[in-house]
């Protein structure tokens, strides 16, 4: 872009200066949505940016005095310097920018609970889902059908999100997956599915494992029995156990996403997931973990929704499934 040929007013356009640049945005939005001071490797990490540039972005925005830095030493934490004019407007924008992203996201997973019959399971896949995408790029939600209408989803979904289209200026496409395509699915495409966001049921690539494991039996037994389910579910579960130990923050960031959920739900994931919440409300660190493991009718029965999919990273997700030994080391 040429240079601009006549400047503006510092006092009547601040924002040309403090919004200058996506890194001073992308270092912005990670000191307004965090109101403790972070260290410049944390800044790095959270917006995305090579560590080499942050010195010279923080700079820029202490030098505009939106930021600023704490304590002693030459290392300082950041943060958003308070008593600067535009400090609670800034940290307003950020927060309804991330708040507009979740209500397209709610909006999506609330069309998709409504459809009749239910899915096995749905989830956001490509750019989205990676964090990649373009303005122009759609949101494309994939649903797993496995049940008789299941072919009626794609216009019905189609007419359902038009005015979510229409108030968030997103484009949705829909995917429609079958059990059939499921042994279809090439390494490039299964990789990129593991970065699919979760809606509804189980990640998209713990449905691709369990076929896998039964992709030698005829088509009777590839669906599995409800004990080749669990013992899947078990593992995973197991995995989840451990990670709990290292983790505990695990639970209460489980149970913001369940309140989120619930809401959204259909009638009878609402129950599991109502029944989820009793329990990482109730239960000891301990007392959850052997309940994860249990062998009781109830673990069994909420082993196939495991809630804790919802908030776990992509990385953290792969270091779980090979703990259980559903991805290759």
């Amino acid at each position: 872009m040429r240079p601009t040929a006549k400047r503006q007013s510092a006092l009547h356009a601040p924002l040309n200066t403090i919004l200058g640049t996506e890194a001073a945005v992308r270092v912005l939005r990670v000191l307004a949505l965090n109101e403790d001071p972070l260290s410049r490797g944390e800044i790095a990490g959270r917006s995305g940016l090579h560590m080499s540039g942050i010195p010279r972005v923080v700079a820029t925005l202490e030098r505009q005095g939106v930021a600023e830095s704490v304590g002693q030493g030459h290392s300082r934490p950041i943060r958003l310097r308070q008593a600067h004019p535009l400090y609670q407007h800034l940290r307003q924008l950020f927060n309804e920018e991330r708040k507009n992203a979740q209500d397209v996201l709610d909006g999506i997973k609330s069309e998709v609970n409504a459809l009749q019959p239910i899915p096995v399971a749905a989830w956001i896949e490509g750019p989205v889902a990676t964090g990649t995408d373009r303005y122009e790029d759609p949101i494309i939600v994939g649903v797993l059908a496995d049940a008789a209408g299941s072919e009626a989803w794609n216009d019905q979904l189609r007419r359902q999100f038009t005015n979510l289209q229409r108030q968030r200026d997103v484009a949705i496409e829909v995917h429609i997956w079958w059990r059939a395509n499921v042994m279809a699915v090439g390494d490039a495409e299964r990789a990129t599915l593991t970065t699919a966001i979760p809606l509804l049921g189980p990640h998209p690539v713990d449905l691709f494992d369990l076929d896998d494991a039964h992709a030698d039996t005829d088509d009777a037994e590839r669906r599995g029995t409800h004990a080749m389910h669990d013992a899947t579910a078990r593992r995973f579960a197991g995995a989840i156990a451990k990670h709990l130990k290292a983790k505990p923050s695990l639970v209460a960031d489980t149970l913001r996403s369940l309140e989120r959920r619930i809401p959204a739900a259909s009638a009878h994931e609402a129950l599991e997931l109502q029944e989820w919440h009793d329990i990482l409300s109730s239960y000891s660190p301990s007392r959850l973990r052997d309940f994860l493991m249990s062998d009781s009718e109830r673990a069994v029965r909420l082993r196939q929704s495991l809630p804790f999919l919802h908030v776990l990273s992509n990385d953290e997700r792969r270091t779980l499934r090979r703990a259980a030994e559903l991805e290759p080391q």
